[in-house]
Parts: structure tokens; sequence; C-alpha cells
């Protein structure tokens, strides 16, 4: 890219991003805080934010690098999402020198955003790229029992940027532990944790919020941030340690499809990774907000140098890298300053309330509040929202409840007595939504949700919500028109809820029809794309996923909503509708978590839901590598579905069957399953007939009946090429080719590959294509073209690490370091110790049925079965 170009973009889009941190912050953006949270190093003994400064005057053109870091940053700060398409080198006419690095960095940016829609449409407007700064995005996995049941419920929420609703939120006191706080965990001697203590309602998430905002602002976190509300206190949605890692491991790097399955496999995952980052990037700063459990502190606890900042209301300090800081409430002058900040920033000006009589009233307002900030800010709403309240009828107010609580014996908090004041003073209409809302069982409620719940119109539905919020019941959600609740506020309501059993029932009812529709639109839309074209599917696909993605996590909770409420149809219908989603999004995770749930819920229905339900679980496994519970569940549907003589889905279960078993090496045994089942798929034809013969070809393949193979592939090809399956044909063809290679057609192998792998990297999944890509490279080698081969590799090296994928990122260096060895290069030594180290902390998560050619004359590395380099 010309000089000149790069030096006009980054003005443009330098002040962008500081007119965006100026609406954000109240501050002006420095070079110095650009440079540092960019992580820009010295060059020829000048400072960071001097290079900052040649590259924004044009005097000196960047580093590729530096200058994706930079564009990240300068994107997260200022929150900006149009920005993109200013950097885009279509529309800035943008030579070849930079253009790879800013596709590269589109790719990610693009599933960052696929990432963290699911929860936080407002974040997912602003590209989020490499999450290497303070960017956003969300991870909400929920989490099983060992009994393969649903336990935990919440998803966990993850953000590696502070979530917009705390940024810019009203905060008064505090100053000397702030200092104190900062200054620990500015001290890069320091590591370990950081717990503030409090109770419920004390203002911990608020003042920990502002203590890493300081920080980060500082520099002392080059590696990052990252944010994970545990919601500990909520008997519904507190999250497990396993959930909470497969929500933070994707903003680590890892790609949901190779998040491991089990509390101790993501454990150690978690640790490997927070150490590769603490090299790569530096010192990280983890938020974790409501920690109820104390064993989660030990599992969080970060390697050195990073540090884990908590908000509890107990104090953690079993460990000895454990510092506490205790909240108490605020200082009556505090107090004060609170309330009226608050219906200043609402009103835009300084109330008037302030002078005066009135200001001995605040005082005493703020002396029933006990000088909670959850209770002040919930008077100082009412006084904003309704001015001819007076100060005086609040104080009449609370102290009547005060003193009813100690006759009529509901629990006597100032945050209670705030509720129940604000409760009474609602309209009947506002405390319908009030009670009804609290049934969500999702975090952030949509307003399509939302509307389903009330059960009234949209535009109504809306209001209600709108004057919930502005009295401070409700919290704005993730973006315009989203909502959510206090964990307080939720109890509350829940209480209030149960005393209206008909209406509660009525309004559980009305969410989950709506999600169960969601799900019937899942399979509707699958089922449509069977009919399209490949380039059709491709098209439709994408703003429908991103829909599913906004709603992802309250369908899951949903699921568990019907059954806890024993509605175990219902539980079946949803988990079967969203398997076609899971599978296309790599949410493993998600799809065993509900298709557990059906298992355990079609124990209440008939056989056939019975074994639908097992086929689902197996698929599931096999899709996450589980590939003994695969087998388990497969076996009992194919039982099932035999003796009810379902044919379609005995052929689907039997395909399932003999791969798991391929899988585990059992030929003899996947090969009898196998060759039963493709008969029985004979006399139906069609895809399922393509798919039992694509997966007797990989058997036989292993097997070393290759000319049997090369039959059943070639005919899986011709009827999927019939079918106008781009994708299913272009695979089918990358095993043809690797079992023609084996029978001495290397040419013909070689052609057809060339063609498959474009055409899955076109239309199919990305980690396909890599491990196509794979496949081609080890070819090229083995005919002696080793530069072709290497650029192959690098190339499907650089895409294993866009997509998390450690253990790809592994193979493909020790799959170059092997042509890098037999072309005579002297850089092989290097890749092999690179290639070493990361086999030995990482393993493979996904399964497939991509069969690679191998490498011919190379050292193997490790045991089992190699899917980047057999």
């Amino acid at each position: 890219m010309p000089q000149h170009i790069v030096a006009d973009r980054l003005r443009e889009l330098w002040k962008a991003a500081a007119n965006g941190y100026r609406r954000q912050t109240g501050r002006h953006l420095t070079q110095v805080e650009a440079a540092q949270a960019a992580g820009l190093r010295t060059s020829g003994g000048r400072v960071a934010n001097q290079r900052l400064s040649a590259w924004l005057k044009g005097d000196e053109l960047p580093d590729p690098v530096a200058l994706i870091r930079l564009v990240k940053t300068l994107l997260t700060i200022g929150a900006l999402p149009a920005a993109v398409e200013t950097l885009h080198p279509g529309q800035s006419r943008a030579g070849r020198t930079y253009e790879h690095h800013w596709h590269t960095w589109l790719r990610e940016d693009q599933a960052a955003r696929d990432r963290q829609r699911l929860n936080d449409p407002v974040t997912a407007s602003a590209p989020a790229g490499e999450r290497e700064q303070v960017g956003g995005g969300e991870e909400s996995p929920v989490t099983a029992s060992e009994n393969g049941g649903m336990q935990g419920g919440a998803s966990a929420f993850v953000l590696d940027r502070i979530p917009p609703r705390l940024v810019g939120e009203v905060f008064v006191g505090r100053t000397r532990r702030l200092r104190s706080a900062c200054a620990l965990l500015d001290s890069r001697e320091f590591s370990g944790a950081v717990v503030v203590k409090g109770a419920a309602g004390v203002g911990k998430t608020a003042f920990a919020v502002q203590v890493a905002q300081r920080c980060l602002r500082r520099g002392s976190f080059p590696g990052g941030f990252l944010f994970l509300d545990l919601e500990g206190y909520d008997r519904d949605r507190r999250v497990a340690t396993d959930a909470a890692l497969a929500g933070i491991l994707p903003v680590l790097g890892t790609s949901p499809q190779h998040i491991p399955w089990g509390p101790g496999a993501r454990l150690s995952l978690y640790h490997r990774e927070l150490t590769r980052l603490a090299s790569e990037r530096g010192r990280m700063l983890l938020l974790v907000d409501n920690m109820a459990d104390p064993q989660q502190l030990a599992d969080l606890l970060p390697p050195a140098p990073h540090v884990l900042l908590v908000t509890s209301r107990q104090a953690h300090t079993a460990a000895a890298q454990v510092r506490l800081i205790h909240l108490a409430s605020l200082d009556p002058a505090a107090s004060v300053s609170l309330i009226a900040s608050v219906i200043e920033r609402t009103l835009g000006r300084r109330p008037p309330l302030m002078d005066g009589p009135d200001a001995d009233a605040l005082t005493e307002l703020a002396r029933l509040c006990d000088h909670l900030p959850l209770a002040l800010r919930l008077m100082a709403a009412r006084l904003a929202t309704y001015p001819a309240d007076t100060v005086e009828f609040l104080n009449h107010q609370l102290s009547r409840l005060e003193s009813r609580a100690r006759t009529a014996g509901f629990e006597n908090s100032s945050v209670s007595r705030s509720l129940h004041l604000s409760y009474e003073f609602l309209g009947a209409e506002q405390r319908r939504a009030f009670r009804l809302i609290s049934l969500h069982p999702g975090r952030h409620l949509s307003s399509e949700s939302s509307t389903a719940l009330l059960g009234l119109g949209a535009g109504r539905a809306q209001r209600l919500l709108l004057e919930l919020r502005d009295l401070n019941v409700l919290m704005s959600g993730a973006a315009p028109g989203w909502f959510r609740m206090h964990d307080l506020v939720r109890s509350f309501g829940l209480a209030l809820a149960s005393e209206h059993s008909q209406e509660r029932r009525d309004a559980v009812d009305r969410v989950l029809d709506h999600y169960e529709r969601c799900t019937r639109t899942i399979t509707a839309r699958f089922q449509e794309y069977g009919t399209l074209t490949e380039e059709e599917v491709h098209i439709r696909k994408k703003s429908f996923l991103g829909r599913m993605d906004r709603e992802r996590t309250s369908m899951v909770q949903a699921v568990r909503l019907a059954q806890r409420e024993g509605q175990y149809d219902r539980v079946c219908r949803m988990a079967f509708g969203m398997a076609p989603y899971f599978r296309e999004r790599f949410r493993y995770s998600d799809w065993i978590l509900t298709a557990a749930a059906a298992v355990e819920s079609s124990g209440h229905t008939d056989d056939r839901v019975h074994a639908a339900a097992a086929l689902n679980m197996g698929e599931a496994a096999w899709a996450a590598r589980d590939f003994s519970s695969s087998v388990s569940h497969h076996r009992q549907a194919l039982e099932v579905f035999a003796r009810c003589g379902d044919v379609s889905q005995r052929i689907s279960a039997g395909i399932g069957l003999g791969s798991a078993l391929w899988r585990l090496g059992h030929m003899a045994e996947a090969e009898h399953r196998l060759v039963e089942t493709e008969r029985l798929a004979r006399e139906v034809g069609g895809s399922a007939l393509a798919q039992a013969l694509n997966a007797l070809g990989n058997v036989w393949a292993d097997s070393g009946k290759v000319g049997d193979a090369v039959r059943c592939q070639q005919e899986a090809t011709a009827i999927h090429e019939q079918l106008r399956r781009t994708v299913d044909s272009a695979m089918s063809r990358v095993n043809l080719a690797s079992s023609l290679w084996k029978v001495g057609e290397r040419l013909q192998a070689l052609d057809i590959l060339r063609h498959a792998v474009q055409d899955v990297g076109r239309w199919g999944d990305p980690f396909s294509h890599l491990l196509g890509l794979t496949s081609l490279a080890n070819a090229l080698a083995n005919t002696g073209d080793y530069h072709q081969s290497q650029c192959m590799h690098r190339e499907a090296r650089e895409g294993f690490r866009h997509l998390g994928d450690q253990y790809g990122v592994g193979r493909a260096s020790w799959n170059l370091a092997q042509v890098l060895r037999l072309s005579g290069a002297p850089q092989a030594e290097t890749e092999i110790r690179v290639a070493e180290r990361l086999l030995s902390l990482y393993e493979h998560q996904h399964g497939h049925t991509v069969s690679i050619i191998a490498l011919e004359g190379a050292e193997r590395i490790g045991s089992g079965h190699d899917d980047h380099a057999h």
C-alpha cells in the first residue's frame, strides 16, 4: 500500500477513534495511550508514540504486523462500526503490499463478531479483530453434570472489553481504596488474585470496573483484558467452572470446535493458553464478577504474570496469592453525591434538591438506603422520573416499609425496601411486566422474546420495558431494545411471580413457545437449504445464522427451563431442532448439553423419541471426538429403529455407528456395519446412499481395500454432483484423491484434489478446507514441488492459527518442517522445535471424515489417528 495512502487512512481512523473515545470516556485520546494499548515497541531508539506520530504524518511506512495491531486497537478504542469499510483494500485502492494482512484481519474480525453476536449485539457492531486489546465479544456455553443432565444453569458471559452497560456509569467516593487497588495491580511484581468483597448492592462491580479502567489506561496490562460474569448468586443462571472455561477459551484464541470436553481438560488448556499469551502479548487482567464458589477462585487463578480481579460476597482468601479488599457502604456525603449525580445524569442538569431544606432530607434518604449504591440508584431513578415526588415523601414510605418489615416478616434490607417501594409505585400493567420479565430464561431480553413473554403487542411491550428501565428496575442490555436485570432485582421479581401461579405458567408457556418456534425455523431453513445450490445457500444462510447467534444462549436456557417445568416432549423437540445450527456453528458444547437434556427427558416419552435423542447425542459426541460415547448412543438408536422399521433413521444411525467404530480403530465391525447400511441405503438412494458410500470408502481405504474405496468414493461423488451439492461433492473428491494416490494414480489425484480444495475453500467450512489444503501440500511435496508445498503448509498454519486450533498449528508446523528437511532447507530444526512444543501441549478436538495424503519420507510424531498428517 503506498505510504501516503496508509497515512491518509490512519489519520481518518485516528480522528474517528478519538471522537468515539471522547464520547465514551469524556477524555481525549493521546498518542501515548494508543501506542501503549497497541503494544507498539521501540524502534531505532524512539519511543512507541514517536513511531505512531511518524506513521500519522506519513514520514514512515509501518511494518504490516504493527500496523494491523494498531488498526485493531483504534477500532476497539473508538468502537467504530463503519471503520472496516473505510480500511477495506477495495475502497482504499490499496496495493498488494498489505492486501494479505488486511484480508487476514477482516477474516479474524468476522469470526470474532460471529462468536460475539450470540449475546451482545451492540459490541458485535464494532470490529473486534483478534481480541488482543479491549474489544468486544461473548461466548455462552452452558454446562452439564456427569450423569448427562444440565446443571449450573447460566451461560458464561465473556467479553474482552468492559461491558458497554458499565462504561461511564456514575461512580463516587472510595478514593483511597481505588488508589491502593490500582497501585497493587499496576505493580509488575504482583500476580495472583485480588478479591473485592462486600454485601449485595454495595457497588463491587462498579469499583472493580473503575480499577480495571484506570490500570488499562496506564498500560499496566499490555496482554489485554477479559470480563466474565459468573452470576454466582442467581440460582438459575450461575455458571459452573467448565461452562466459564468454555466461554473464556474462545476469547483467548481457541475456536469453539476445539474446546475439549470436561472441566479437567479445559482447565489444562486454559492455563496453557494463558502461558502462551504471557510470552506473546504480556500481562493480562481477568475481571470475574459475582463469584460465589471459592473453588472457582482456585480453578481460575491464572499463571504469572497475569492478574485475576474478583468480586464476591464472600472473602475467598484460601490461596496465598490472594489479596482482599473489603468494601463497606458509602459514607453519607458520597451517598448524597451519588443520588445527585444519577439525577443529574438523567435530567442533564443539577437537581435543585441539593440545596436548602432538601439537603437534610437527602441525608435521611441515604441513611434509609443504608448508603448502599444499588438502593440509592433505585431511589434516585424514582426522583428523576417522577419529579413531583418529594424526598420527604420517599423517606416516609421507606420508614413505613422498615416498620412493616419488622412485623410482616419480609426481608428488612435497604435494597429489599427500595424494591418494595419501587414495586408499590408501579401501575398494575407495570407490576405485571416486572413479575413476568424475571421469568425470562436468558440473560439479555430481546424485543421479540419480551413481547412473547408479556403476551402483548410489540410496541406496548417495549413501552413498558422502557418505563421499568427509567425506574432503574431494568438495565439496558446489549443493544437498543434489549434489557437485563440485576440478580437481586430478578430474585425479587421471581418471588412476586410465584404468588401468581396461573399468570406464571401462562408466561412460561408463551416464552417457551417463542423459542420452540425459533428451533422449528432452524429445521425448516436447513431443509430448505437441501433444495438449493451451494451458492444460494451461502447467501441465505449468513443472515439467518446471525439472527440465531443472537438468541443462541437464550434458546439453550429455554431447553433447561422446559426440562425444569417437566415439559419433556418440548425439550426433545427443541434439542432436535437446534442440532443443525450447532453443527453448522461448531457449538459442540451446546449441542452435547441440549442433546443430554433430550436423552434424560426422553425417558418420559416413547421409544422412538428416546432413539432419536440417542441418535442426536451420538452425532454430537462424534463431532466432539468422544467416539466411545458416540458408539454407545448410536447402538441404542440403531436397535430401536431396526425394531420399529424406520429405514431412514436406521441408515443415519448405521452410518454414525460405523464412522465412530472406524475412528476407534475397530475396522472389522465398522466394515460390517457400513456394508449392511450401504445395502439398506440403496433402497432409498440420494444423499443417504452417498453418505453411506463415503463412510464405507473411508473404512476400506484404511483397511487396505483401496480399489473398493475408490469405487465407493467415485459413486458418492457422482451422486452429490447430480444433487448439485458442491461442498459434499468436493469433500468426496478430497477422499477420492487420497485413495487414488494410494493406488498410484498420482496425476489424476492431484488434479482432482486441486479443484476439490478450491471448491471447499469457496463454499465449505474453513477447517475442512485447511485439511484438504494439507493433503494437497503433502501430495505436492511427494512429487518434489517443495516450494509450493511449503507455501501451502504455511497457509494452512496461518489458517489453523486464525481458527484458534493450536494443535492444527503444531501439525502444520511439523509438516512444514518435514518438507523443509526433505528439501535440505536449514530452517527445519526451528520449525520442528515449534511443532514439538505445541503438540506436547494440545490435543485435537474436532471429529471429521477428511482423508489426507501422507507425506512420504517424513518422520512421524505422536500416535493414534492423526488428523493432520496421516
